[in-house]
């Protein structure tokens, strides 16, 4: 999702993202949702979780930072966050 070259991700697919999130945070209340370029040396999803966890709402209970040092880090990006929460890619 995003493409390994650019960020490319469809309405569709920034509306089922969201739709998972909250589907497995309502389901496991204790989880911490984060991306792969956060624990890997790699820029998918092509957004920061950490940043799109927030804008959805969720406090730092359910995001995973790979130290205390990340909490405010906003991350670098190709996506926005909001857009993908509301489902819509400008």
């Amino acid at each position: 999702m995003g493409g390994h070259a650019s960020f490319n991700m469809t309405n569709a697919q920034a509306k089922t993202i969201t739709d998972i999130v909250r589907t497995y945070v309502d389901r496991y209340p204790n989880i911490k949702v984060g991306g792969h370029n956060q624990v890997a040396n790699k820029t998918c999803p092509r957004f920061w979780v950490p940043s799109y966890m927030k804008a959805l709402g969720y406090s730092d209970k359910n995001i995973f930072y790979k130290s205390d040092k990340f909490k405010n880090d906003p991350g670098v990006y190709a996506g926005d966050h909001n857009n993908i929460k509301k489902g819509t890619i400008a």
